[in-house]
């Protein structure tokens, strides 16, 4: 009886680390398609991984991208909409707060200039030389395979890092991905059959004249956001694929404003709707878990007795 009473003890308490673990993250709502607003900015490098100077008008407009080429940067969540209506919101500075960026990166495998189609994929490099000839590795928070890797930071410690822009772009990376006091919360990447990633985008203009529309569907490869899983979902504004994944980006990329004002480092900035449907544990289901284990120790310690 003892032993019984001891398992079903631990039972419970799985039961509640599984229902605190879902309910511990007040970022995404369980069970309900959820539109994450992103503010990021990124830099170009080239396949050898040496920045290229967009800010460069002969630059700029006498390249165009080229396989090889990476796309990195940082990223912040700002908002969360479920069924559009808000449901949390970015803040730096009160008490308790959760907060959420990150870090990407995305190589360029295909280039159709003629329609300015760009196909991206999971970087392959992961040193990189900036253009004051410093430089920075991103290898301890992305891994091969994945092209983001999104951290979550409290101030419950009192040791809260706000995401910033206006840095060296090394200070940037080590306070989005929340270097000092932050966990691993999600990363995803182009693994699944149905996942993708392309842009329109072409150089050969001014940088204030620079847009492009991206769009990437991504499979999660980490997940450590106290959800069991994410249903699959279709972002309406992609036509391309029009397949269905865990994690959907739709971005709008154009000149960084605070480039332009000479208060950061980063080029070019851009906002990004991402849907995700976060799935958690049914209590019938994980009643019925419990019981069946139960019976297992009870018919165990009958044979046992017997």
């Amino acid at each position: 009886m003892k032993k019984l009473f001891g398992f079903l003890l631990i039972f419970l308490f799985t039961v509640g680390l599984l229902t605190n673990s879902a309910s511990a993250q007040s970022i995404l709502s369980p069970g309900d398609l959820n539109e994450i607003f992103f503010q990021d900015v990124e830099l170009l490098f080239d396949g050898e991984g040496n920045q290229v100077d967009l800010g460069n008008p002969d630059v700029i407009q006498n390249r165009e991208l080229q396989v090889g080429d990476v796309f990195m940067g940082i990223i912040n969540a700002q908002n969360v909409d479920v069924n559009s209506s808000p449901f949390w919101q970015y803040d730096s500075i009160a008490p308790d707060a959760v907060n959420l960026s990150g870090i990407f990166a995305q190589q360029v495998t295909a280039v159709d200039a003629a329609t300015g189609l760009v196909f991206l994929t999971n970087t392959t490099i992961f040193d990189f030389t900036l253009l004051d000839t410093t430089t920075l590795d991103i290898s301890p928070y992305l891994n091969p395979g994945e092209m983001l890797a999104l951290y979550v930071d409290t101030d419950k410690d009192g040791a809260f890092t706000a995401y910033n822009t206006n840095g060296t772009v090394q200070e940037d990376v080590a306070d989005a991905t929340d270097s000092d006091s932050g966990a691993v919360w999600l990363t995803a990447g182009v693994a699944g059959l149905d996942d993708y990633a392309y842009s329109y985008a072409t150089l050969g203009v001014l940088l204030g004249e620079f847009s492009a529309e991206a769009y990437a569907g991504l499979s999660v490869i980490q997940n450590n956001t106290g959800f069991l899983g994410f249903e699959l979902v279709n972002d309406a504004g992609e036509d391309l694929f029009d397949t269905f994944v865990q994690v959907a980006f739709t971005s709008e990329i154009e000149e960084n404003n605070g480039f332009v004002q000479g208060n950061s480092p980063w080029h070019l900035a851009s906002n990004d709707p991402a849907i995700m449907l976060p799935t958690v544990p049914e209590p019938g289901t994980v009643l019925l878990l419990g019981l069946g284990l139960l019976g297992l120790s009870v018919i165990a310690r009958k044979k046992k007795t017997a």
